[in-house]
């Protein structure tokens, strides 16, 4: 049987989460803070936000399955490419 698997959820704090975008921008994207545009800034940012809530959704997501609940998923019709759709079917 595995082990669970352990880890460190990021922090909801100001300062983690200043942390966590330097972090990002120097690990992820290897731009110096010093002389970094806006553009590498905010996608530093958009990892560091979108940590938080992948962990979250997980988390959500877990407690599901171990309800063994059933979901719902609903796919809005303006997302299909209608002519795409109506020449596949002709």
């Amino acid at each position: 049987m595995n082990a669970p698997f352990i880890y460190t959820s990021p922090t909801l704090t100001v300062d983690a989460l200043k942390h966590s975008i330097a972090y990002k921008l120097m690990f992820m994207l290897g731009k110096d803070p010093a002389i970094a545009n806006k553009h590498e800034w905010l996608n530093a940012t958009l990892f560091a936000v979108r940590d938080r809530m992948v962990e979250r959704w997980l988390r959500a997501n877990r407690a599901q399955l171990s309800q063994d609940v059933r979901q719902v998923y609903y796919l809005s019709m303006e997302f299909f490419d209608w002519p795409d759709v109506v020449q596949r079917i002709v």
